[in-house]
């Protein structure tokens, strides 16, 4: 079998970033910070060893054996993660600065309280405060009813 030449493209995809996301939250979390895990490994619980040996099988039937990792890289970021542009914003949104968030929270916060107030205010509606939503769910009185004729002309 002729040797297997990869596209030098192919170089640049290195490692599946989801990673560095991980490792990133994990040393904030280390540090003391709150991080809420909903990245890679989460819930965290190895894959079955059939379902890996049958993957394992899979790959080596239809690839050589030096395609085998260049096309699971591919795979990998090409449609089966979070693509890394986004991986790298959240980086930056982990680690700061968090100025920005306080400023946006305290604006929604404002405006909920507003709309609230607004909506218990008025008679016959209440409205419970959201607890970090950004939408109000409001009561009203029964809709007023009234006998409309069933002509044609109406």
């Amino acid at each position: 079998m002729a040797a297997v030449r990869l596209a030098d493209r192919m170089a640049r995809l290195g490692t599946e970033s989801a990673f560095e996301v991980l490792a990133r939250a994990q040393a904030i979390e280390a540090a003391g910070g709150k991080i809420i895990h909903l990245e890679i490994g989460e819930p965290d619980f190895p894959t079955a060893p059939h379902i890996v040996e049958a993957a394992v099988e899979a790959l080596r039937a239809v690839f050589p054996p030096a395609l085998v990792e260049p096309v699971t890289r591919l795979a990998l970021n090409s449609f089966s993660c979070t693509s890394a542009f986004s991986q790298y914003a959240a980086i930056v949104a982990l680690e700061g600065p968090w100025e920005p968030v306080d400023q946006m929270v305290a604006e929604f916060r404002r405006r909920r309280d507003i709309i609230v107030a607004g909506l218990n205010d008025l008679p016959g509606v209440s409205c419970l405060e959201p607890q970090g939503a950004f939408y109000v769910f409001r009561t009203s009185p029964a809709p007023a009813t009234r006998q409309r004729s069933c002509r044609p002309d109406c």
